[in-house]
């Protein structure tokens, strides 16, 4: 065991080669977090949570959520931030992502009783690529009346068993298109 040791810490085999790449991937993606964290060490004191479990409801809409990071500023209002892992969205594509992180303010909000100043996307894939919102009241407002709605027509779709296929470009990629409405008229 001692020379598998020996010979895996220093890639002297004909594997070498293969070692070599897992620490050189080890060594970059070391590389990532200390820049990840050095983005972050101003912020550090203020840091009140990682990976924070929100559970509870958003306009009577039980949620489930996990906050990446969060911190108080000085002001004493929150920032909230989430990692995104792939590259940064057309402005048009982010939608889904800024409604999810305004329900997380909304939840953080009520449950720690902290306003929330401010949220932001860092996109991992792009660095440096950071989208920064600041939530209004409005903004929040519209976004409990799009998950209420939406809760209601899930329960209607239940009740009555009518669940409208809305076709779109990503049903390209879809694995249910022969049990799906939308494709059953040879489409």
């Amino acid at each position: 065991a001692y020379s598998l040791l020996a010979v895996l810490a220093t890639g002297a085999t004909a594997g070498g080669a293969l070692i070599s790449q897992r620490n050189a991937d080890v060594e970059s993606a070391h590389a990532r977090i200390a820049e990840l964290k050095s983005k972050c060490v101003q912020q550090d004191s203020a840091m009140r949570g990682l990976e924070t479990r929100l559970e509870g409801a958003v306009a009577g809409v039980p949620f489930v959520g996990i906050i990446d990071r969060w911190l108080v500023n000085d002001d004493g209002r929150a920032t909230i931030t989430d990692y995104k892992t792939g590259k940064a969205p057309q402005e048009r594509y982010a939608a889904d992502k800024i409604f999810q992180i305004m329900v997380y303010a909304d939840m953080l909000s009520d449950q720690h009783d902290v306003e929330v100043a401010t949220t932001e996307l860092i996109y991992l894939k792009n660095p440096g690529k950071k989208a920064q919102y600041q939530p209004t009241d409005t903004q929040l407002g519209n976004m409990r009346k799009v998950v209420g709605t939406v809760w209601e027509d899930i329960h209607t779709a239940c009740e009555t068993g009518s669940f409208e296929p809305k076709p779109s470009r990503l049903c390209d990629w879809c694995h249910y298109k022969s049990i799906c409405p939308a494709f059953s008229n040879g489409r």
